[in-house]
């Protein structure tokens, strides 16, 4: 009796329980345990801002996305970019220029789905020359980067330098300060505004998303001569993507940092430059290839399990009539037994 109550009471369970996971949506994995996405700093090639001006930046994105900071110190291999989810080149100096197997390296770590961060700088000691050099270099899918965007130049006697923005309506004093809105990016909609100085970015190809500063900007040369970009709204940023693989070039690497603005506070403090280094960051290590999927249980095995139930209700009632027949059959010589007891006794 007790062995049929409970194949009645599991099965009934079993269908009451199961019934609504036709449709039930589960968390598959999460991120691996222990998980941090490593971010590695290029500090070989004679950087002009240290890699230490952007840990308060870092700081704030490792509030929400769980990272770890790496530091190239020596020729860049695929060994050292094992393992890392976004190379970062820092605005570059004079000297320690990239090589060839460098760039073959950096090539093998895009294609094989690496991001990359490039960041310019305002300052003329920043020489876009060298980067521009190695992203002629480095391909993917048979593609140049240079062929997608590169810092733009102009020629001064002979050499070519970096193209400085400046905007006479500017609401700051310093008319290099730029106040420029992203807001027609939809992965930076937290950050509407930037203040920034900047060098252009020359964005070649229609692939690629662009942030642009106010239409009222335009460029000079080193010797702060109109040069360029006088009839058209230069690129401050641009970003690029291939399957897995993720380049963003900007034109200001400041912006970002600690270092004191012209505004007597840092740069990072000032607009929305903190939220858009945020957001950069989470689109240039992608996060979401790591997020929970979620998994519809099949509903075959639904299906599967409410029939197996079914089935065993009957059963049950089956079995309960096969009990009480066993247990007829033992009380019958019981019963005969106390007759003939009962006769003798009367005798």
């Amino acid at each position: 009796m007790k062995n049929a109550r409970n194949i009645v009471l599991i099965s009934l369970s079993l269908i009451l329980i199961l019934s609504p996971m036709a449709t039930y949506s589960l968390p598959a994995v999460s991120l691996p345990q222990g998980k941090k996405f490593v971010i590695a700093f290029d500090v070989f090639h004679n950087p002009i801002i240290s890699y230490k001006d952007y840990i308060r930046a870092l700081n704030s994105v490792n509030n929400t996305l769980p990272i770890t900071i790496g530091l190239i110190n020596s020729t860049i291999d695929n060994r050292i970019l094992s393992g890392v989810d976004l190379l970062v080149l820092l605005p570059k100096g004079e000297g320690s220029r990239y090589k060839e197997e460098e760039a073959k390296a950096i090539s093998r770590y895009l294609e094989m789905g690496g991001s990359l961060l490039i960041l310019g700088s305002y300052n003329p000691k920043f020489k876009e020359v060298d980067i521009n050099s190695l992203l002629s270099t480095v391909e993917v899918q048979g593609k140049r980067l240079s062929d997608y965007f590169s810092f733009a130049t102009s020629e001064v006697e002979g050499v070519e330098d970096s193209v400085y923005l400046y905007d006479d309506f500017s609401p700051y004093s310093n008319k290099s300060l730029l106040e420029v809105n992203v807001s027609n990016w939809d992965l930076l909609a937290n950050s509407s505004k930037l203040v920034i100085q900047s060098i252009a970015i020359e964005a070649k190809d229609k692939d690629v998303k662009k942030i642009y500063a106010t239409h009222t900007t335009y460029g000079r040369n080193a010797r702060g001569e109109p040069c360029c970009y006088l009839n058209e709204t230069p690129v401050i940023a641009s970003m690029w993507e291939h399957n897995r693989t993720r380049v963003s070039i900007v034109g200001f690497g400041e912006a970002f940092t600690n270092i004191s603005s012209p505004l007597g506070t840092s740069w990072v403090e000032l607009g929305d430059n903190l939220a858009f280094f945020e957001a950069l960051i989470f689109w240039l290590v992608k996060p979401e290839f790591f997020q929970p999927k979620q998994l519809v249980r099949p509903s075959y095995v639904y299906i599967y399990t409410a029939s197996l139930s079914i089935i065993m209700i009957p059963l049950a009632f089956l079995t309960r009539k096969i009990e009480k027949e066993r247990e007829r059959k033992k009380e019958e010589p019981k019963k005969l037994s106390e007759l003939l007891k009962k006769a003798r006794e009367s005798s």
